[in-house]
């Protein structure tokens, strides 16, 4: 998940700590965002086998799952972008002694929808395995610096003309940390291995409602 909104954000931090970045992504292209690091190969909806990944991890040292889809489409459905292929790398990654796993959950209820359910779910599997292994689940992720998925249709929102459709009166509590803070938080993961095989909740510094939060947008 190296190019998307939060994936994007992290390689950007980890590259300017001077971390050796290699990227995970579909077709192995570079993007122009990060010219001189290492794309590789790989499709999260059919890399579901720990064999897929062994090859890759070689001379890796930590990993970090940023992958992650907002909707179902053909083969890339929850089960296997958000459980079967995160757990084929885990477990790889335990094979090929890669002891730092760092795993990009999200924050909320499972009962709320199969987005946060099957994020839940891995991270529960991966919390089982023999690794020194992490979950970080940011809230509502923004960037004043751009927008992808979830986070650009609720900018589109923000800014319709004349009005701000509120769905259910715009009354949910959010927490909304920036994006910029997520690839700080991977950063310092990393740099303290004792922070380890427990899950972290990763929140802005003001509750706001959605309401709020997309007339601050607006």
């Amino acid at each position: 998940g190296a190019y998307g909104f939060i994936g994007a954000h992290i390689v950007a931090a980890l590259s300017a700590a001077d971390h050796e970045v290699i990227c995970t992504v579909r077709h192995a292209r570079v993007d122009s965002r990060f010219p001189g690091l290492r794309a590789i190969a790989c499709d999260m909806a059919r890399d579901i086998h720990s064999a897929d990944w062994t090859s890759r991890l070689d001379g890796i040292q930590a990993v970090v799952n940023c992958a992650g889809i907002l909707r179902e489409r053909g083969a890339d459905t929850f089960a296997a972008v958000h459980e079967q292929a995160p757990l084929a790398l885990f477990h790889a990654s335990q094979q090929m002694a890669v002891q730092r796993v760092i795993q990009v959950s999200a924050l909320g209820n499972p009962i709320d929808g199969e987005f946060i359910a099957s994020k839940h779910r891995c991270d529960e599997a991966l919390a089982a395995l023999d690794l020194d292994w992490l979950v970080l689940r940011p809230s509502l992720v923004y960037s004043a610096r751009g927008s992808y998925g979830g986070t650009s249709l609720l900018r589109g929102l923000a800014a319709l003309p004349g009005f701000v459709p509120l769905p259910g009166h715009g009354e949910q509590q959010v927490q909304p940390i920036a994006a910029e803070d997520v690839g700080a938080a991977v950063v310092a993961a990393l740099a303290r291995p004792q922070c380890a095989r427990e899950v972290i909740e990763l929140i802005g510094p003001e509750v706001m409602t959605l309401r709020d939060y997309l007339f601050a947008w607006r």
